[in-house]
């Protein structure tokens, strides 16, 4: 993340990563555009409500935000690998063992996001080496959005969702301060 932009900015930055996560995965290829924005919705909700709390409550995670912040994104994805290229790998492979890591937390972010993407058909089609490559992208944007939640929202903002008892309310927080900023992504991403 670029420390310069202005915070208020990052409420755009956060929907983009999260509208282009699920883009990705070729999920919302075939709605028209009203049709897209409770899904990113959805996706911020999961993001925020299980993601970031994953990043948030770990420590081998939390160290890994903190090797991976002041670098670019190429970096990164090299950090993510050589960090979770092993639990992936024998994810991937259907090794039982792939669930016991050294920290519960990292297996559970990397099985949903595992599951999330082994819902779409594009995914089942790759073979292991891009299915992997795959997921450090994802775990990229989750890492991304954790940031921004962490370190960018605005006590307003942030105050706003720690209140917040469950995962619908968090969903109609995001509905109702957010919308905005996901047309503006989907009008950029058409353009």
């Amino acid at each position: 993340m670029d420390k310069k932009i202005d915070t208020k900015d990052y409420d755009g930055i956060l929907a983009g990563i999260v509208t282009r996560d699920l883009f990705s995965r070729t999920f919302l290829s075939n709605f028209i555009l009203e049709q897209i924005v409770p899904p990113v919705i959805r996706h911020m909700t999961t993001f925020y409500w299980f993601q970031h709390k994953c990043w948030m409550n770990s420590a081998p995670l939390h160290s890994l935000v903190e090797e991976m912040m002041p670098h670019e994104p190429e970096i990164k994805f090299k950090i993510i690998e050589e960090n979770l290229g092993g639990v992936i790998e024998r994810l991937l492979s259907g090794d039982d063992e792939y669930s016991q890591p050294e920290d519960i937390l990292t297996s559970k972010l990397v099985n949903r996001i595992h599951y999330d993407l082994e819902s779409t058909m594009s995914f089942i089609d790759l073979d292991n080496e891009e299915q992997k490559q795959l997921m450090i992208k994802h775990i990229y944007n989750s890492c991304e959005a954790h940031v921004i939640f962490k370190y960018y929202l605005t006590a307003v903002q942030m105050v706003h969702l720690a209140s917040k008892a469950d995962e619908h309310e968090v969903y109609e927080y995001f509905k109702a301060n957010f919308t905005d900023e996901v047309l503006d992504t989907l009008f950029d991403m058409i353009k």
